[in-house]
């Protein structure tokens, strides 16, 4: 083990049954954190990734998180010289690798794709294949159009989120404030009853509901459209749903596929407002819109944090282990992201 300490020393490195596993650049990407990785450098991982009771790893690994952790593979530990200086270890290593046959890792290829090329039209042609070729997540980026201007819009990342949500929140919130102050609302009409009067005062309760309300609405939309399966026969809903989330599920922890694109989230957002607007007037509709936009900030840059942070309070990181256990392991569960509280009631929570 000596030896692997010493590449240690620069690189994070463990062993996982006799193969030595580079694991550095894979170390920021890692769902259960970096600390965990560093913790464990140059030691055997093997018993600990098997481990559903160990204290340090706290779960046992999925099939996915075994693929990836083979594209680390750099050889046999046996084959590092504890003599040799780390970059001569590292070199010889990869040379060795080169000429290895395929199956040494067990890397299972995809052919499905040509990852070299765009994949949004690709994955229109999947058919059958594509609900479980999607929930078998890779650590690769891709690129999903030919179009430069397509593929800006297309991905996103986290700082994106509040720039463009927070101004179309606070012009909702001003909108709905200048309306009420022309004249009040009356929510909840029906025949016989004028219904509740709302005035300007009444706008604070109003967006705080709004915010509220999305924790309902990011559970709904996570599990009754975003996981909802598209029909083999459609490749244009294939498509539509590999755009909409799919390819998060596909590469989690590809940064720029993990908020929603602001884009097709504009395009959500019209219809959610369309339903609040028939519910409700028009200065109300706008009230809910605003809270409900500032709970989905909230919401994206929660999800953001528990696939990228390291958390360190205790909520958070049960949030964390919670989320990893979607993607990783079971992906018809667990649809509640910033909260677990709709999953109760619906009977979707993940059991330990």
């Amino acid at each position: 083990m000596t030896s692997i300490n010493r590449i240690h020393s620069e690189r994070i490195c463990v062993t996982h049954n006799g193969k030595l596993y580079d694991v550095t650049d894979f170390s920021t990407k890692h769902p259960g954190g970096v600390e965990i990785l560093e913790k464990h450098a140059g030691q055997d991982v093997t018993q600990l990734m098997l481990n559903t009771d160990s204290a340090s790893l706290g779960h046992k690994h999925s099939k996915t998180a075994y693929s990836i952790l083979n594209k680390y593979c750099i050889g046999y530990a046996d084959d590092v010289n504890k003599n040799a200086p780390l970059q001569t270890n590292l070199e010889n290593l990869r040379v060795r690798q080169s000429n290895w046959h395929p199956s040494f890792t067990d890397e299972k290829q995809d052919d499905l794709i040509d990852w070299n090329k765009p994949i949004f039209h690709q994955v229109g042609f999947l058919g059958e294949n594509y609900t479980t070729w999607v929930h078998q997540p890779v650590d690769r980026k891709f690129r999903l159009f030919s179009s430069d201007l397509f593929e800006f819009f297309g991905s996103s990342r986290w700082w994106m989120v509040p720039i463009y949500w927070l101004p179309i929140s606070l012009i909702a919130m001003w909108l709905s404030y200048t309306l009420l102050s022309q004249r009040n609302d009356y929510i909840f009409k029906i025949t016989g009853y004028q219904g509740i009067e709302i005035d300007n005062s009444a706008l604070p309760i109003i967006v705080i509901s709004g915010v509220l309300l999305w924790s309902l609405v990011e559970y709904s939309i996570h599990r009754w459209v975003f996981h909802l399966k598209p029909p083999a026969w459609s490749p244009f809903l294939i498509r539509m749903h590999f755009l909409f989330h799919g390819q998060h599920h596909k590469s989690p922890m590809d940064q720029t596929k993990l908020v929603f694109p602001q884009m097709p989230a504009t395009f959500l957002c019209i219809n959610v407002f369309t339903i609040y607007c028939i519910i409700l007037p028009l200065a109300s509709a706008l009230a809910l819109l605003s809270g409900s936009i500032l709970g989905y900030i909230c919401y994206d840059l929660t999800h953001y944090y528990l696939h990228h942070g390291t958390p360190t309070t205790a909520y958070y990181k049960s949030l964390k282990t919670y989320h990893m256990k979607h993607h990783y392991v079971n992906q018809s569960a667990g649809y509640g992201i910033s909260s677990k509280l709709w999953d109760y009631p619906f009977n979707t929570l993940i059991k330990d």
